[in-house]
């Protein structure tokens, strides 16, 4: 939107290739806001993020909606790629945030999107009655990198994938493995964790399919796909 390309170049590009950041950008107007929207190779990143640590807020009842995106200060790196395909839509940058749990302090990095109406999209494609949902139409809006960005941020080791799906209902699970099963060809099961039910996927169903999974996977990330030796400590694991 904030782009300038020549009348007179004639090259074809990508639609959603050249989105530069808006960060720092002047408010939108009405008219503006309603202009944008997400592109095929951004919407998912959106939804692999909200399977896992996104949250979006309505900040009136009949107005439209943000997303903020949330990781410990260890996964400094992976948050600004996150940020950086999607900065597009903010204002500001990453930003500390504190919080202090068994009295112990824990800093962590959050970024939030403008209050756009295509966040207000995902918002009434991610929520119901104020409540995190997984969306009926997951079959269709999942892919690869989605799949990626949610082993990212909810996903553990252990020979195979641990996904924590703790805020979602027994329901919606299988629904996933469903999804999963037919359109991956992933082998899946549910994994019980005190009262809560888990998703699991085997180490064969991911070794078979790591190529597909790949070229989305940030580097500082490889070990949630193939266990602690490939962990890479981070630069930015202590605050001065």
């Amino acid at each position: 939107m904030h782009n300038i390309i020549s009348s007179e170049d004639t090259r074809l590009v990508l639609y959603g290739s050249n989105l530069s950041s808006t960060v720092g950008s002047p408010r939108f107007t009405y008219n503006e806001r309603g202009l944008i929207e997400i592109p095929l190779n951004k919407i998912s990143v959106f939804i692999g993020i909200l399977l896992s640590d996104a949250n979006i807020h309505k900040i009136n009842k009949g107005g439209d909606a943000r997303l903020q995106f949330k990781q410990k200060y260890g996964q400094f790196e992976y948050l600004y790629y996150v940020f950086f395909q999607l900065s597009h839509y903010c204002s500001k940058g990453p930003f500390v945030t504190k919080a202090i749990l068994h009295k112990k302090v824990h800093y962590g990095l959050s970024f939030t999107t403008r209050t756009l109406p295509c966040i207000t999209k995902l918002y009434n494609l991610f929520y119901f009655e104020g409540k995190k949902i997984v969306p009926k139409n997951l079959y269709e809006i999942l892919t690869w990198e989605a799949l990626v960005h949610w082993i990212c941020g909810d996903g553990t080791y252990n020979s195979g994938i641990t996904i924590q799906t703790q805020c979602f209902t027994i329901e919606e699970l299988v629904f996933i493995i469903n999804v999963l099963m037919i359109k991956f060809d992933l082998e899946c099961s549910i994994h019980k964790q005190d009262n809560y039910s888990l998703l699991y996927i085997k180490s064969k169903s991911i070794k078979k399919n790591l190529h597909n999974m790949l070229p989305y996977i940030h580097n500082t990330m490889l070990y949630k796909f193939l266990g602690p030796k490939y962990r890479i400590k981070s630069r930015f694991t202590t605050i001065n």
